[in-house]
């Protein structure tokens, strides 16, 4: 979108990763992935496997224990009071010297009903992959599981509202479903038992409606994002309840 707000050539992109409780990455070089981490923003960093999250007693490791390209959910002290704060974002090392960090996903976006572990890295990598082969624009979405019942199995249910849509949306489905099945082994397990999983289904939504879902929730402005992945359909009723 900025490129083409922007359309120079001589515009370079940075990632940066800021919020309220700090500034703490920044890409410092252009050409290569991650984010450097910023150490001496008077900001202690602690990190918990995500592997670790749903347990009582997480292990909690300090940068010089951390390693690369495994996935942990931040914890930060800071001199403006936070202490051992959880950010609720999941970032992974892509490299350990100097301290480069890549945000892969939130610790409450993910779906775990089938055991699929399904994760919004996952998703974000499948769609990237899928953007390959078919022609598509997305202007928002989320997924929700869709719960098994007597007649079919269970699956993921995708709400897509999109401002490109694919010439063929079954086939859309099949490449999106099929690149998940290949960047996560336990969702792959999982369809392969088609009365556990089924496959994914998009439902696109028509145009302004995540923009009337936003204000009918009051978090109508640039700062509010929609979760990508819920554990539950709470979302997903309140959409379709705006659609119908």
């Amino acid at each position: 979108i900025f490129s083409e707000l922007i359309p120079d050539e001589n515009v370079i992109y940075r990632e940066v990763f800021n919020a309220s409780e700090g500034y703490f990455s920044i890409q410092n070089e252009k050409d290569q992935d991650g984010m450097l981490l910023l150490c001496d923003h008077e900001i202690y960093y602690e990190f918990i496997p995500e592997s670790d999250l749903s347990t009582s007693s997480p292990d909690v490791l300090s940068l010089s224990q951390v390693d690369a390209g495994k996935n942990y959910a931040m914890v930060i002290s800071n001199t403006s009071g936070l202490y051992r704060y959880l950010l609720g974002d999941i970032i992974r090392f892509v490299s350990l010297s100097p301290f480069k960090i890549k945000v892969v996903g939130r610790t409450h976006e993910q779906i775990n009903t089938f055991g699929e572990e399904l994760s919004k890295a996952n998703v974000m990598n499948a769609l990237e992959l899928t953007s390959k082969e078919i022609d598509f624009r997305i202007r928002e979405f989320t997924i929700a599981p869709k719960p098994m019942t007597i007649e079919e199995g269970g699956k993921h249910e995708w709400f897509i509202e999109f401002i490109k849509a694919p010439i063929n949306l079954a086939e859309f489905e099949q490449v999106l479903d099929s690149n998940l099945r290949r960047i996560n082994s336990d969702y792959d397990a999982k369809r392969k038992h088609i009365k556990a999983l089924g496959p994914l289904e998009v439902r696109v939504m028509p145009e302004h409606t995540f923009r009337q879902w936003y204000k009918l929730k009051n978090k109508f402005g640039g700062q509010n994002k929609i979760l990508r992945l819920s554990q539950d359909r709470t979302i997903a009723d309140e959409l379709l309840k705006i659609i119908s």
